[in-house]
């Protein structure tokens, strides 16, 4: 394989691991909430634009508890990053007015029907989710629907996708992490190969090979987490190899230019894909990534598979 590229690519920023809800494939808001510094937040999007960074996710936790996520929109707009947020929904038809205009790929979790989406979420939000459909159509907010498919969910896939259609929105399928002991049957893949033809469904071909494949090998890895994202926890700290699997944490008190030259983290990029944790690894967020890398198989799945997003999106 010949890498191409070797500045990150995308800064995954936790700006907060609080949580309304407590889905069933989720394990983030376990812990004590933390919440980032709006001012850390501006100096650590100024340094990852400077090392080559162009896209930010801003996440969590459910990032819309994060209370000054415009401001941080708004800067990471004027420094050039192309901006993603994923919501849970319930507070989306609050939010809505300051947040029109200020996100690129704004993407909203829907998990089924009411009950089931209900069930797997913890607490009652399908009616929550809809309402910020609805907003983001009055608002002109381009959302698309996030699908977390899993053994629980399987059979309503087509009553989300009827809702995409009905507010315009794309729906994503993503499978839910192995990583949080959800089952990761051959049959889901089946069922997701056979809705990744339709229109207005967004499926990265490259990540299903990679499924089919046994996820990450640890001889060979795919992932190129290390170099490929950077990943920013609330209190500061920069997270190695990633969220999931952090074995290194580093304070970024000294700026985040530093630790990323550090020798800490030139270790971790040696191990990058190679530690017991990264094997069979089929964490998404990592892996889409990490497939612009290289020039090969999955590269080309996952360039058609963006080039399919776009015309569903913006052209069809």
């Amino acid at each position: 394989m010949v890498l191409f590229r070797r500045k990150p690519l995308l800064l995954h920023y936790y700006v907060t691991t609080a949580c309304q809800l407590r889905c069933s494939f989720c394990n983030i808001p376990e812990g004590s909430a933390q919440t980032a510094n709006i001012n850390e937040v501006f100096y650590n999007l100024k340094t990852a634009r400077r090392l080559g960074a162009r896209f930010v996710d801003f996440t969590g936790g459910e990032p819309l508890l994060f209370g000054p996520l415009p401001e941080a929109l708004r800067y990471a707009n004027k420094l050039g990053f192309v901006t993603s947020v994923t919501t849970n929904g319930l507070l989306l038809e609050k939010r809505a007015p300051e947040l029109a205009g200020l996100i690129s790929l704004p993407r909203l979790s829907l998990d089924g029907s009411e009950a089931v989406h209900d069930h797997i979420r913890g607490k009652a939000s399908y009616q929550a989710v809809l309402a910020g459909l609805a907003a983001c159509r009055r608002y002109r907010i381009p959302a698309d629907i996030i699908f977390t498919l899993s053994a629980e969910n399987r059979n309503d896939i087509t009553h989300v996708y009827e809702v995409a259609r009905a507010h315009g929105a794309i729906l994503i399928l993503d499978p839910a992490f192995s990583y949080f002991s959800n089952p990761d049957h051959r049959e889901l893949d089946v069922l997701i190969r056979e809705w990744a033809s339709r229109p207005f469904v967004y499926v990265n071909r490259a990540f299903l090979r990679l499924r089919n494949r046994g996820g990450n090998s640890i001889r060979e890895p795919v992932c190129k987490a290390v170099r490929a994202a950077i990943v920013i926890h609330p209190n500061n700290e920069l997270l190695l190899p990633c969220f999931h699997h952090a074995t290194t944490r580093l304070s970024l008190a000294n700026g985040l230019e530093s630790v990323w030259n550090s020798a800490e983290r030139k270790g971790a990029l040696l191990q990058e894909g190679r530690i017991p944790a990264c094997a069979a690894c089929t964490i998404n967020c990592y892996m889409d990534p990490s497939f612009c890398y290289s020039m090969d198989a999955y590269f080309g799945l996952s360039l058609y598979s963006k080039i399919r997003y776009a015309f569903d999106k913006w052209i069809r």
